[in-house]
């Protein structure tokens, strides 16, 4: 079942992403969309791997959604290193695109 969600994911961003361009929109919002949902998966991994390390060394008694050790920390990880992710991207979006002083944008 897990296994099942974690392809989900990248088949909606994938489709998200294919029904923006089928849409032709703007080559600005596309980068956009795609700068947050390469870093929520990739906060997503990242999360996960330092939620496996903390369940697996430290935290062996932990209990979460069937899961218990690394397996559960790991569940964990993934979901906070996800959020934070997208949070990241979207100030890295902010930042890349922010409006210098009075100019307009085009």
């Amino acid at each position: 079942m897990d296994f099942l969600v974690l392809l989900l994911i990248p088949a909606l961003i994938g489709y998200s992403l294919y029904s923006y361009l089928k849409r032709k929109g703007n080559r600005r919002g596309l980068l956009i969309l795609t700068i947050i949902s390469l870093s929520f998966v990739t906060g997503m991994i990242i999360g996960s791997f330092i939620g496996m390390d903390l369940g697996g060394n430290y935290y062996g008694d932990f209990v979460f959604n069937g899961g218990r050790g690394y397996e559960a920390a790991g569940q964990i990880g993934a979901i906070i290193g996800g959020l934070l992710g997208a949070v990241c991207g979207l100030l890295l979006v902010l930042l890349i695109f922010r409006n210098k002083g009075n100019r307009k944008l085009k």
